[in-house]
């Protein structure tokens, strides 16, 4: 489970091998934000909510984060706007079309 970390993790890779080392039943993925309709699969943005303290955040496109989970045989259990936080993406108006936090649950296929 990630409970609104995700976005955080610099080396998505060693999570995803470990991911697929230990085969969870379930994968939950609370509070991640996701796009729609543009040229990359990610990119890392500064969290500006925190000041003084600097984050950073990585924002995933939607079907490249899905399918890479479902490609180590997970299935999409659900896909739904997390309800915790209402998340102002207006600086990103220019750039991202569809942006919205989301928590995402995936079931281990047999």
């Amino acid at each position: 489970m990630f409970a609104g970390s995700f976005q955080y993790l610099n080396n998505t890779k060693k999570v995803f091998n470990f991911i697929n080392k230990i085969k969870p039943k379930l994968i939950l993925i609370e509070g991640i934000t996701l796009f729609s309709n543009f040229k990359k699969k990610r990119f890392l943005v500064k969290q500006l909510n925190e000041l003084p303290n600097e984050n950073f955040c990585f924002f995933y496109d939607k079907d490249f984060f899905i399918k890479k989970i479902c490609k180590s045989k997970y299935k999409l259990i659900f896909l739904k706007r997390n309800p915790y936080k209402k998340i102002s993406y207006s600086n990103f108006n220019n750039y991202l079309n569809k942006v919205d936090f989301y928590d995402i649950l995936f079931k281990k296929i047999n």
